[in-house]
C-alpha cells in the first residue's frame, strides 16, 4: 500500500478513517516510544552547525574556526542533558547510507498493543527531505515470543508500505498506513518500525522526522501502558554517580577471551590460566583492566544446551569459575559474562533470561554483562542485577540510543565510520564517563583504533581469537597500546571528568590533538596521521609558568617561547602525549613514572613474524591410528559395507561462520585467510582439491547404544573426565529402549576408545565424503552429526570437521550451529573445549576398517 502526502494535519485524520479499526490509539511522540538505530540520531532543534553521521562529530567546518565549532559542541551536550526526552525541542536526523536506518516502535507499547495479521497500523510524522531518497518505508520485526523483554529478533516483513516526502526541503505532513502482514502470532510478536532500507531501494538520504505518532487498536494492556507517565525531560546521569560502578570510566583496556582457546582454558586440566594469561597481558598489551569471558558461540546450537549451560558446565562448574573470577580479581582486573538475547531455539530457562543472568552473576561473582547484538539493556536487567551484585556494568555491542546512556554505562566502538580524519565520539562527548570500546575485530591493523580511542580518552578492545578464528595483534599495535595504556589510567579522572577540548589545532597538518584539564593539570593526547614520525613543534600552547613532559617518549621538554606561546616539539610515531602542570606539583612519583616511560619507550618491536603472531598449519588433520587391514569375511560377518577406493576431486561447500575453516592443502600462506577468516559471515567457502582414498569397509549406520553397552561390559571403560558421559541413559546401563538408537553424548576420546576396542577407527572426513556418495542410501545419516578423524590444532584452537547433520536443529537464529540433514558435500567446524561440553545429545559415530589385499 502506498500513501502520499496530505495537505494538512486535518486531511490526515480524515484520511485514516477506514484504514484503522476503531477504537484506536495513539502513540505518543516521545523518546521513549521510539528506538532509533545508529543512522537516526535525535537531535535538538535550533542545534548550531554540527556535522556527525551518528558516531562522531566531524571536526570544524572550512568556514567555522575552532571556537565556533566547540561552541556548538557545548551547546549541543548542554540540550541533550536538560532537555533530552522533551519532544517538542528536538528531531530526528535519518542519515541513511544506502544499507538501512530504522526507527522502531519501542518494546514496552509494542508487547502492549501486540499487533495481530490483519490489524490496521498508521504512522503520522513531519519529514523534511534534504538530500537523496525521498521514500519511507513502514515494515514489521518479528520479535521471539517467549523473549519479549530482549527483543530477540527473528526475522522482518520487508516493506509492507512506503510514502514519499516532496524534495523542496521544507517540512511535510506524512502519513503511511498499512496492516499486519500474515506471520506466526503464537510465537511472534509484530513490532512496527519506519524508515528506509537497502532491500528497496540503495539510494543514499538525509531526512529529518518530527512528532512521529504510531496508530495501533486500542487493547487494555495498551490502555495500562498509555496511563503510565512518561520519563521528565533531562538526561538522568545518576548510574554515572555511583560509586560501585566507576570503574568503568578507567575501563581502558578489555581483553576478549574465547574460552575455546587453549591459551585461556588448558585443555589437559581444565584450568583457566588466569595468571598466565594476565602475565602475557602486561607484557604485549600494556595490561587488561577487565576480560569478556566468552563460553558458548559459535557452538551453541549443536544440541539442546542453552547459553547459560556451557558456563555450567565448564570444567569444574561455576565453583571453579567463580574461583578464576576471583582470582582476575586479585589481580584487579574485572570480568564480563556475555548474553546473547537471539538463543530462544535451546531448553528454556525456568526463569527469566533477566533472572538467570542475575543468578549467574552472583554465582560466580561478575562485574558486567556484554549485551550481544544489543542496542540497549532488557527491562528488568538491572534490577535483578543489583538485587544480587552491586556495581554490575552493562555493555551492548551496538552504539546505543544516546539515552540508552542512563541505563549502559559502556558501549563497543565497533566498526564505526568515521570521516577522513578522527571525529569526536557522539557519546563520550555527551556523557564524558560513558566508556566506549574501538574495535575492528577482523582487521589486520589496529592502528586507527588505536587513534581514535586515544584522542578520544575512551578505550579499545584487544580481541585475537574471533570465535576459533585466530587474529593476533601486530607487534607494532601492542606496542601502541603498551605504551598507551598506563598513560590512560593515571589520568583517568582527566578523560572522565576533565574539561575536554576536542581536535585543538596543531601546528602540523599531520597531527590531530585533544585537550583535557582538570585542577590544573593539562594533557594533550596525539595522533599522527602521517606514515613517518615527528619530531618538531606541533603545539602552540598557553604556557602559565608550568613545566612540560613528553609522556611518550619520558622526557621532560624545553618550550620554546613565540610571542606569548610555548611551542612544544615531542617526540611521536603514530601516538604521543604531553603533561603539563605548575612546578610545585610536579612529585618524586610523577618523575618516576616520566622514567618507565622512558624504559617502555626503548623497548624494542619484533618484527611480524614474531612468536606471538605464528600459527600452526591446519591444511592437514592429525593422522588417524594405524588399524590393521580386514578380510571381507570378517568385514561381511560383522555387517561392514565394501568402498572402493579412488584419486578423486572433491568439492566442499559451505556456510562461511565466523570460527572460519581451514585452507585447502595446495592454497599457500598468503591466502590462507580466505578460509580461515570468517568474514564475510553471509558468504560461502567452497573447498575444491583432489585426494586419494583407499579402499575401506565401514559401518553402514553409526554405533548404537546396546553396541556401546557391549564395549562397556567387556573393557570397562571409564573416562577420565566423566561429566556428560551417556548422559541420555540415565544411569550405569542403557534403557531397554535405547538400545538400537544412535550412541550420543560420546567425546572424540571415547569414540576412539570404542575404535580401538572393535580394532577399527573414525573415517577421516574425506573417506565419509567417499563412502556416503558411493553406498547411496546404504550409508544411513542425517540423524546425529558423526565423529571425523579430521583433529586440527592451530596452536590456539583444537577442533574437528563433523559430518552429516541431525535431527535436531535450533530455530530462531541464524547464529546457531547448523542443524538440520546436511548434504554430503558439506560439514561443521566443531571446535573442542572439554569433554563435558564436547559431548553432545546430536553427535555420534560410525567406523571404518582398511580393506585388506
Amino acid at each position: 500500500m502506498r500513501c502520499s502526502i496530505a495537505g494538512s494535519f486535518a486531511a490526515l485524520a480524515h484520511l485514516a478513517v477506514g484504514c484503522l479499526a476503531q477504537p484506536a490509539a495513539e502513540i505518543p511522540w516521545h523518546m521513549a516510544c521510539l528506538e532509533p538505530d545508529a543512522c537516526c540520531q535525535w537531535r535538538p532543534d535550533g542545534a548550531q552547525a554540527l556535522t556527525t553521521n551518528g558516531f562522531y562529530y566531524a571536526g570544524p567546518s572550512e568556514d567555522q574556526t575552532w571556537d565556533e565549532w566547540y561552541a556548538a559542541l557545548l551547546a549541543e551536550r548542554d540540550a541533550f542533558r536538560q532537555r533530552s526526552n522533551d519532544p517538542e525541542s528536538a528531531h530526528l536526523a535519518v542519515s541513511y547510507d544506502g544499507v538501512r536506518a530504522w526507527i522502531r516502535g519501542a518494546m514496552g507499547w509494542v508487547a502492549a498493543a501486540d499487533p495481530v495479521p490483519g490489524g490496521a497500523v498508521r504512522v503520522e510524522m513531519e519529514a523534511r527531505w534534504i538530500e537523496g531518497a525521498d521514500e519511507l518505508c513502514l515494515a514489521f520485526d518479528f520479535i521471539d515470543r517467549a523473549s519479549v523483554p530482549t527483543a530477540a529478533w527473528r526475522g522482518w516483513s520487508g516493506v509492507a508500505a512506503t510514502g514519499a516526502i516532496p524534495t523542496d526541503g521544507e517540512w511535510h505532513p506524512l502519513s503511511i498506513e498499512t496492516t499486519v502482514p500474515d506471520f506466526d502470532y503464537t510465537t511472534l510478536v509484530a513490532r512496527p518500525i519506519l524508515g528506509m532500507d537497502g532491500t528497496y531501494r540503495a539510494e543514499p538520504a538525509v531526512i529529518e522526522l518530527r512528532r512521529v505518532r504510531w496508530f495501533v487498536p486500542l487493547t487494555d494492556a495498551l490502555s495500562e501502558w498509555l496511563a503510565a507517565p512518561l520519563p521528565a525531560p533531562g538526561f538522568d546521569d545518576s548510574l554515572y554517580r555511583r560509586r560501585d560502578l566507576r570503574w568503568m570510566a578507567s575501563n581502558f583496556v578489555c581483553g576478549f577471551l574465547f574460552l575455546y582457546d587453549r591459551r585461556v582454558v588448558d585443555p589437559r586440566t581444565g584450568r583457566i590460566r588466569v595468571d598466565e594469561l594476565l602475565d602475557d597481558a602486561e607484557r604485549e598489551f600494556g595490561g587488561y583492566d577487565s576480560v569478556v569471558l566468552w563460553q558458548a558461540y559459535p557452538r551453541i546450537g549443536a544440541d539442546e544446551r542453552n547459553q547459560f549451560d556451557f558456563f555450567r558446565e565448564m570444567p569444574g562448574g561455576l565453583e571453579a569459575l567463580r574461583a578464576a573470577v576471583q582470582r582476575f580479581h586479585a589481580r584487579r582486573v574485572r570480568v564480563f559474562i556475555p548474553y546473547n538475547p537471539w538463543d530462544v531455539g535451546t531448553h528454556r530457562e525456568s526463569v527469566s533470561d533477566a533472572q538467570a543472568l542475575a543468578d549467574l552473576v552472583g554465582a560466580i561473582e561478575a562485574d558486567g554483562i556484554f549485551l550481544d547484538t544489543m542496542l540497549a539493556t532488557s527491562p528488568g536487567l538491572r534490577e535483578a542485577a543489583d538485587a544480587v551484585r552491586p556495581g554490575v556494568a552493562f555493555e551492548p555491542e551496538g552504539q546505543p540510543p544516546a539515552m540508552e546512556m542512563q541505563s549502559c554505562s559502556g558501549s563497543w566502538a565497533q566498526w564505526f565510520p568515521s570521516y577522513p580524519e578522527i571525529g569526536v565520539l557522539r557519546l563520550k562527548w555527551l556523557e564524558q564517563r560513558h566508556m566506549q570500546h574501538q574495535i575492528r575485530r577482523w582487521n589486520e591493523r589496529h592502528t586507527e583504533e588505536l587513534q581514535a580511542a586515544w584522542l578520544n580518552g575512551s578505550g579499545i578492545m584487544v580481541w585475537e581469537n574471533v570465535f576459533g578464528s585466530p587474529n593476533p595483534w601486530y607487534p607494532g599495535d601492542r606496542a601502541f597500546l603498551r605504551r598507551a595504556a598506563p598513560i590512560a589510567r593515571r589520568f583517568a579522572g582527566h578523560f572522565s571528568e576533565g574539561t575536554w577540548r576536542p581536535l585543538v589545532e596543531p601546528t602540523h597538518p599531520s597531527v590531530k590533538a585533544s585537550e583535557w584539564e582538570r585542577d590544573g593539570v593539562r594533557l594533550w593526547t596525539l595522533v599522527n596521521l602521517a606514515p613517518e614520525p615527528l619530531d618538531e613543534p606541533l603545539l602552540a600552547v598557553e604556557p602559565r609558568g608550568d613545566r612540560f613532559f613528553d609522556l611518550w617518549s619520558g622526557q621532560e621538554l624545553a618550550p620554546k617561547m613565540e610571542s606569548d606561546r610555548a611551542l612544544l616539539a615531542p617526540s611521536i610515531d603514530r601516538l604521543g602525549a604531553i603533561l603539563a602542570l605548575p612546578p610545585q606539583r610536579v612529585t618524586g612519583d610523577l618523575l618516576r613514572f616520566v622514567r618507565e616511560r622512558s624504559t617502555a619507550a626503548g623497548r624494542p618491536v619484533p618484527g611480524p613474524d614474531d612468536e606471538w603472531m605464528r600459527l600452526r598449519p591446519v591444511t592437514e588433520p592429525l593422522p588417524p591410528p594405524l588399524v590393521f587391514g580386514w578380510n571381507a569375511r570378517r568385514a561381511e560377518a560383522a555387517g561392514l559395507l565394501p568402498v572402493e577406493g579412488a584419486e578423486r576431486a572433491f568439492r566442499i561447500e559451505h556456510q562461511r561462520r565466523e570460527c572460519g575453516c581451514y585452507p585447502d592443502p595446495d592454497v599457500p600462506l598468503s591466502q590462507w585467510s580466505q578460509y580461515t577468516s570468517g568474514t564475510p559471515f553471509d558468504g560461502a567457502i567452497l573447498h575444491r582439491f583432489t585426494a586419494r582414498v583407499e579402499s575401506l569397509w565401514t559401518m553402514p549406520r553409526c554405533v548404537t547404544n546396546g553396541e556401546f553397552q557391549a564395549f562397556l561390559d567387556a573393557t570397562g571403560y571409564r573416562p577420565k573426565v566423566g561429566a556428560g558421559f551417556l548422559r541420555h541413559w540415565g544411569g550405569e546401563r542403557c534403557p531397554e529402549g535405547l538400545l538400537d538408537e544412535s550412541v550420543v553424548y560420546v567425546d572424540l576420546t571415547d569414540a576412539r576408545a570404542y575404535a580401538a576396542w572393535a580394532r577399527m577407527r573414525l573415517p577421516t572426513e574425506l573417506e565419509w565424503h567417499h563412502a556416503a556418495e558411493i553406498l547411496g542410501e546404504s550409508f544411513e545419516r542425517g540423524r546425529v552429526w558423526e565423529w571425523t578423524e579430521s583433529e586440527r590444532d592451530d596452536g590456539w584452537n583444537r577442533f574437528v570437521m563433523v559430518r552429516g547433520g541431525s535431527a535436531f536443529r535450533a530455530e530462531g537464529s541464524g547464529w546457531y550451529f547448523p542443524g538440520g540433514q546436511q548434504p554430503i558435500e558439506t560439514h561443521a567446524k566443531f571446535l573442542l573445549l572439554w569433554p563435558s561440553l564436547d559431548r553432545c545429545s546430536t553427535i555420534g559415530f560410525r567406523c571404518v576398517a582398511p580393506r585388506m589385499g
